[in-house]
């Protein structure tokens, strides 16, 4: 078995990656691009057990879980009267 090429570049430390890409360095290998895509696949994980093993049929543009409404509550919480996000 032939191991393949390593791609991934290796960093010191998570806070150490962060500061070298604020001094302009290379992009941090935790970007959002990356880290909010696999983070949305855990939490889909979580949506099922909460929904009782259901299937998920994932709607990313709209953030809905198709034909399961009752998902919603879970997805996307109401805020206080006052703490709204604009």
């Amino acid at each position: 078995i032939n191991r393949p090429a390593k791609s991934i570049r290796r960093v010191s430390g998570h806070h150490s990656d962060w500061i070298e890409a604020i001094k302009g360095g290379p992009a941090s290998s935790a970007n959002f691009e990356y880290s909010s895509r696999l983070t949305e696949i855990a939490l889909l994980g979580v949506l099922s057990v909460r929904m009782g093993g259901a299937e998920i049929r994932w709607d990313p543009k709209n953030m809905k879980a198709k034909g399961l409404p009752e998902a919603d509550q879970y997805i996307k919480e109401s805020y206080r009267k006052g703490w709204e996000v604009v």
